[in-house]
């Protein structure tokens, strides 16, 4: 069950932890003001950037603006996230212009940093 809005997931759910519940991406998404969850975000990653080249994998938040999965994804080449707000709004998208090789995302969007936000 999602909990701990906000907090870093991968802390306790990272493959290598003693966790019965492991993850292979995993964080949280409020909206732009970072004032309160966003539950309809929609976390997609791509072999390149801006959304470009093959989508690996389509994460959404859940109804605390938690998102994560357990499906094996290969970030070793690095993959370039795309977020997007309310399913359907193009204005509401967001791009990593840079890669990440790995899907600890409030490892560095948590609470001591800035968090991912959109509406």
């Amino acid at each position: 069950k999602s909990h701990l809005p906000g907090y870093a997931c991968m802390y306790c759910h990272d493959p290598n932890t003693q966790s019965k519940t492991k993850f292979t991406v995993a964080g949280t998404v409020l909206n732009e003001a970072r004032s309160a969850i966003q539950p309809k975000a929609v976390i997609k990653l791509y072999t390149k950037v801006k959304g470009q080249g093959k989508l690996i994998a389509t994460v959404r938040t859940d109804a605390l603006g938690n998102f994560y999965t357990d499906k094996e994804i290969n970030f070793k080449a690095g993959l370039y996230p795309v977020l997007s707000g309310t399913p359907g709004v193009k204005e509401d998208t967001k791009y990593m212009l840079h890669p990440v090789f790995n899907g600890s995302c409030n490892s560095c969007h948590g609470p001591a940093a800035e968090r991912l936000g959109i509406d």
